[in-house]
């Protein structure tokens, strides 16, 4: 995410997650993908699994490309690791059913 999402965030959410190493790995983990998918590539799916193992959906939007709630505002930044896609929104993975 860009550093305006991290800012959009709840008062406190980011002191909370950097507090605790299990929330911040899966809100992490939640964001990154395996393999180099580009911007053309996430256009040809319905969704992509995260390292974390949940579903986030792909979609295009006036011409946009959208991951789960969040747009793409920056695709296809070369890394040595991956191609990295700056998203506007903190993406929050789904909270575990409580019993």
């Amino acid at each position: 995410p860009v550093d305006a999402a991290f800012e959009r965030l709840p008062s406190g959410a980011l002191n909370n997650l950097v507090a605790d190493r299990a929330a911040l790995r899966s809100v992490l983990t939640y964001h990154v993908v395996s393999g180099r998918l580009t911007a053309a590539d996430l256009q040809g799916r319905d969704y992509v699994t995260t390292l974390n193992g949940e579903r986030l959906q792909v979609r295009t939007v006036n011409g946009r490309v959208m991951v789960g709630n969040a747009t793409v505002a920056m695709a296809d930044v070369a890394a040595s690791n991956g191609v990295i896609h700056a998203i506007d929104t903190v993406l929050m993975p789904p909270q575990p059913m409580r019993k």
